[in-house]
């Protein structure tokens, strides 16, 4: 699938030399923001921490019929606080986002001269692997387009309205409006 690139990014992209870089942004508690370098960089005022190569993201593989593929997000060298802070989140279900970024160093100021999604999709499930003292962290994560596949189990009636949405009234004329009798043209 062909994505739109901004003519900003196309040009960098298209340059003779080119400094590439990954940033992920997902949304716990309180917003992870990281990226694939050292120090730290900024995406419109926003900074990412550097995670330099603990920060690993798996491959994406592109459908022409809307399939759905996930990807991998890795964090090595995480020590037992924050383990013990993924157990406790609840995070299933929420937006993790990676940017491809092109840097720019200007008079030896990192910044980000351009960004593109790489990939949008939600947290599924997150996986320890023990190696010695350090533990890696990898979540799951799905493509949006899987929640296409997913049975709608909403009725749209006024009382599963209500469950949702205590003070909307919006469904509660359906019935009468289902049962009504229109005449056309006398």
């Amino acid at each position: 699938m062909s994505r739109g690139l901004d003519q900003t990014f196309k040009g960098i992209i298209n340059s003779e030399y080119i400094k590439p870089a990954l940033f992920v942004k997902a949304s716990f508690s309180s917003e992870l923001r990281i990226w694939s370098g050292h120090g730290s960089a900024y995406i419109n005022g926003t900074r990412y921490d550097g995670a330099g190569e603990l920060l690993s993201v798996g491959t994406v593989q592109e459908n022409s019929d809307l399939g759905t593929s996930g990807l991998t997000v890795s964090l090595s060298g995480c020590d037992n606080q924050i383990v013990n802070a993924m157990r406790d989140e609840e995070f299933q279900g929420n937006e993790l986002i990676v940017y491809l970024g092109v840097l720019d160093d200007v008079a030896g100021v990192r910044s980000v001269a351009a960004t593109t999604t790489f990939f949008k999709g939600f947290m599924d499930n997150a996986t320890y692997v023990q190696n010695g003292e350090t533990i890696t962290i990898q979540i799951s994560v799905e493509n949006h387009l899987a929640r296409l596949s997913r049975t709608n189990t909403r009725l749209y009636t006024a009382k599963d309205q209500k469950n949702v949405f205590p003070n909307d009234l919006g469904l509660d004329y359906i019935e009468s409006i289902a049962e009504q009798k229109l005449v056309w043209g006398e």
